[in-house]
């Protein structure tokens, strides 16, 4: 059993923008596609930062994953809230990955929702990254978490998940060069890594498990610069 086969029935995602939480996300749906006859993925981004869930909206319907997002996604006009989101209620045997705006702001979208979500077996998971400059720190990012609990309704964020990179330049030094940074994360927010991410080759992987323990090798499905 692996670190995946203990996830609860929803995952929300959080985090800053630019952290790199909407490809985790898609990732995750992904993978949990490969266990779970049902899966749901929600586009709960009303922030409407440069990536979005609504962008691997094709990729996640050919890989039979029920994807819910805004009725006007990728278009300059935004509604509060996603038509269809009861779904993640009344469907119980949905494994359902939420995905939040950045930071504290797309995080008072949960507050809609946040009731609710305290009755099912859910859990927050928070998306750090040490080369984003405004959570480069321990302390920005126990900032950053504090931000997002009293925006969402005082939900806790239970897991912080190190995606740390520098798009097409990362390489082994710049993940490996996380873990204090993720083991300080640790200590000061008193939140443990769920794993630490990684699109690097497989030996490059390895290599990384034995420093940081979990390392979950993931795709990358964001959009390319023009």
């Amino acid at each position: 059993m692996t670190w995946i086969d203990n996830l609860p029935r929803i995952i929300v995602i959080v985090g800053h923008y630019g952290s790199g939480k909407t490809n985790i996300a898609v990732n995750l749906a992904l993978s949990l596609k490969q266990k779970h006859d049902n899966v749901m993925i929600v586009d709960y981004d009303v922030v409407n930062p440069y990536y979005r869930t609504a962008d691997s909206v094709e990729l996640l319907w050919e890989a039979g994953i029920n994807t819910i997002i805004p009725e006007y996604a990728n278009t300059n006009v935004e509604i509060p809230a996603v038509a269809g989101i009861n779904a993640i209620f009344s469907d119980k045997e949905a494994k359902v990955i939420i995905d939040v705006g950045g930071e504290d702001v797309g995080a008072l979208a949960l507050g809609v929702i946040e009731k609710k979500l305290r009755n099912e077996d859910c859990t927050m998971l928070c998306v750090i990254n040490k080369k984003r400059p405004v959570i480069d720190t321990p302390e920005k990012v126990l900032d950053m978490i504090k931000a997002i609990e009293i925006s969402s309704g005082m939900m806790r964020t239970e897991g912080l998940i190190n995606n740390t990179h520098l798009g097409e330049f990362t390489d082994y030094e710049v993940v490996a060069n996380s873990y204090e940074y993720t083991k300080e994360s640790e200590r000061i927010c008193g939140i443990p890594t769920v794993f630490t991410a990684s699109a690097l080759e497989d030996a490059e992987n390895e290599k990384l498990s034995s420093l940081f323990g979990s390392v979950y090798p993931i795709k990358i499905y964001t959009k390319k610069f023009e």
